[in-house]
């Protein structure tokens, strides 16, 4: 047990380490990792571990005043008379805790203000009765120039990926992730694939059943206590001409269900198989009928079946499963519903969203109290948002997915619905509790996992992230999707070699999916084979083309400086996602290289006007995604940067002053101001943002290649800085 208890945010830590080391150099003992051994509940662990402190250290800072987890702990602390507090950053700390005064180290460590250091150091001394000393700061300061932060963003403006962390960040990763407790795979009674049915004539409509019956299929099976049910994607992405024992092996389950739907005039017949894998011997088979295409009805009947044959005492399944039974008692609505599913299942494209939102209408108007109806419209909502910029559509999807919670609060997918509202809205503790929920429901849900994953990069919490991403690997392990979640957060966190074999994964178990070939572009990318990304993802474009290829083929270009190519991908990126401000933001910079004069020659006419243009079609778009997310930082760093390059330079010193405030530890946000200030005739200022940005994890391979840095090549700090940096 510690002397101190150190109270504080992930995202300080490294801000924090040099402080615990002075702290531990005057002989005092700190609990601040927060390690928690294999089995250990970390309620319990904090509870202990406070209890037994003498003093509670808490360290305030615009991370950690709107915690709950440091709240509850100065609480404790103060209760106790043992609270001494603090301040690393400018902020307002919660009322309750202000008659106790804080230390002001708010330039911590870079700027240290000895007589506040050590009235911090008597304030704990007189509490533990013992001796202290300053010392020797430089001693404790020495690694405490490195922050925390996190990249969302692609490579430069990138679309999808996120460029890597230094070497040094990525050892902390890993270490953390192994002290970190993994959740345990639930006991399994069996494991079931099902397969995608055949539709027995080809029809449109018979293929529309087909793939309607077996997704409800999936998704009700889910629910049952006991059952793993692989991902309804990992099953239907199966390479073409798989054995059903490779199927088995790919999924990692025991049981394949299988068969073919037939459209009559009196209803839907279906002929299903129960497979036990891999002597594929049946388990049993049967012929199923609908009146009509009521797929509720028909659904409930073979689950039960099966459920039977795999051994399940289905009268002691649980309440959740039989809700699902009957979510609407309406049949038209229902299939309303699964119509709308199917355009989503098939397009993120602006008609076939708007045609199932229309749909969904029509469902919950047929059924106002279907709540999978809101849920869907929700999700229909907030992808017209994604791809049309329209706030209206954020606005619609948040009342949906209320509404889908108030009328159903036992639905994994509702919660993951509203789980991704609060997402893409940037409330990632909100977003976390949603999908956890979920996880109660459904262990399995590999989406929910992943939602935790994002939400814990977004907040910083590097290895919690980490644990979702591999736990989601753990129980969907033939699901492609998850395997390149995890690859995009190694590479985020400076792994490109690990991140290549989790994307080499990807292209394995889907390779008619281009996300595989599109990331491991990305990945080669990061360790600066340019052009064999660009063959990556030119592959992925000739399976799908799609805006993230696209874009980054033109970051590729753009740093092998071939700027009309650049321009031309980024210019076929928007064609594909028009509301991207990061893709204008890239063309803006390829049309301004291409338009720039050669010494001694003048601009040619109208040349400056094509990037003007792109730049402020940026602004234009960023601006709208901060009414949506006001604390996105890099949205309002890229109007900076933009709004410098049009010679706007007092509003781009402004939207520079308000992105540090929002976020000052993040690399791309950093390196948007580096070239803001660059603009701005502010080289000093320029490295210096360089140089924070490298300590965070920027590449050397991108700030060697960079044609935005050409400014500065001729600069000795900056050849330094270059020298300096890792690769």
């Amino acid at each position: 047990m510690a002397d101190i208890f150190v109270s504080y945010s992930r995202h300080d830590r490294k801000r924090v380490a040099p402080l615990v080391e002075l702290l531990i150099a005057q002989g005092w003992t700190v609990w601040w990792d927060r390690e928690i051994n294999p089995g250990e509940r970390f309620e319990e662990l904090i509870d202990r571990e406070i209890t037994a402190a003498r003093v509670v250290l808490v360290v305030w800072s615009r991370h950690s005043i709107p915690s709950s987890w440091v709240r509850n702990e100065a609480l404790e602390a103060m209760d106790r008379e043992i609270l001494v507090p603090v301040r690393i950053d400018r902020g307002r700390v919660p009322v309750a805790f202000r008659q106790s005064q804080a230390a002001d180290l708010t330039r911590w460590p870079a700027q240290v203000d000895e007589a506040e250091l050590e009235h911090l150091l008597s304030a704990i001394a007189e509490k533990l009765r013992s001796p202290y000393s300053l010392g020797n700061l430089g001693d404790y300061l020495s690694f405490g120039k490195l922050s925390f932060g996190k990249r969302r963003s692609g490579i430069r403006h990138p679309a999808f990926l996120a460029m890597a962390f230094a070497a040094v960040m990525a050892l902390a990763v890993v270490l953390w992730w192994l002290m970190a407790p993994r959740p345990q795979t639930p006991e399994l009674a069996s494991s079931l694939a099902v397969m995608r049915l055949q539709p027995a004539t080809g029809s449109a409509t018979e293929a529309f059943l087909a793939d309607s019956l077996a997704e409800e299929l999936s998704a009700l099976l889910a629910g049952v206590e006991g059952l793993q049910v692989s991902n309804r994607l990992a099953a239907w992405e199966m390479p073409a001409g798989l054995a059903r024992g490779d199927i088995a092996d790919r999924l990692k389950v025991n049981y394949l269900l299988e068969g073919e739907v037939v459209q009559q005039e009196a209803g839907l017949q279906v002929a299903l198989s129960l497979l036990r894998v891999p002597d594929e011997a049946v388990v049993f088979s049967g012929t199923y009928g609908s009146v009509g295409t009521d797929i509720q009805s028909l659904r409930n009947e073979i689950a039960l079946a099966v459920l039977q044959a795999l051994g399940l005492d289905v009268a002691r399944l649980s309440s959740v499963f039989a809700e699902q039974l009957r979510v609407t008692s309406n049949s038209a609505a229902f299939e309303l519903y699964l119509r709308a599913k199917d355009l989503l299942r098939r397009s993120g494209e602006a008609p076939e969203l708007e045609r199932a939102r229309d749909l969904l209408i029509q469902a919950s108007q047929q059924d106002p109290s279907f709540g999978l109806a809101y849920a869907a419209m929700c999700r229909a909502n907030l992808g017209l948002y994604k791809v049309s910029g329209d706030t209206g559509g954020f606005q619609e999807a948040e009342r949906a997915c209320h509404r889908a919670m108030t009328l159903n609060e036992r639905s994994a997918e509702v919660y993951l619905a509203v789980g991704q509202l609060y997402e893409y809205s940037g409330q990632h503790d909100r977003a976390r509790s949603e999908y956890e929920r979920a996880l109660l429901i459904d262990p399995f849900l590999a989406e929910a996992l992943v939602g935790i994953g994002s939400a814990r990069l977004g907040e910083g919490e590097l290895a919690g992230a980490e644990n979702a991403f591999r736990r989601a690997v753990d129980v969907q392990p033939g699901y492609w999707r998850v395997h390149n979640d995890l690859g995009r957060f190694l590479l985020e966190t400076g792994r490109p070699y690990e991140a290549i074999e989790a994307f080499a994964r990807v292209t394995y178990l889907a390779p008619n999916n281009s996300w595989g070939f599109s990331n491991l572009g990305a990945a080669r990318f990061g360790v600066g084979d340019f052009e064999g990304a660009i063959r990556e993802w030119q592959h992925a474009l000739e399976i799908d083309s799609e805006s993230g290829a696209l874009s980054n083929m033109g970051t590729a270009y753009f740093f092998l400086r071939d700027f009309q190519a650049a321009a031309d991908k980024y210019r076929e990126a928007i064609a594909q996602a028009p509301s991207d401000f990061r893709l204008w933001l890239n063309l803006g910079d390829a049309l301004r290289f291409i338009d720039m004069p050669a010494p001694g020659a003048t601009t040619p006419a109208g040349a400056v006007t094509d990037a003007s243009a792109a730049y402020q079609r940026a602004i234009d778009l960023a601006a709208r995604e901060q009414l949506i997310n006001p604390s996105e930082a890099l949205a309002v760093s890229a109007q900076a940067m933009a709004f410098a390059f049009l010679g706007q330079l007092e509003r781009a010193e402004s939207l520079m002053a308000k992105a540090l405030a929002l976020e000052d530890s993040d690399p791309e946000v950093l390196y948007d101001l580096a070239l803001t200030s660059i603009s701005l005739g502010r080289p000093e200022q320029a490295l210096e943002g360089m140089s924070r940005a490298v300590a965070l994890g920027y590449a050397k391979i991108l700030l060697d290649h960079d044609p935005m840095f050409d400014p500065l090549r001729g600069d000795p700090r900056f050849q330094q800085l270059a020298s300096a940096v890792g690769g």
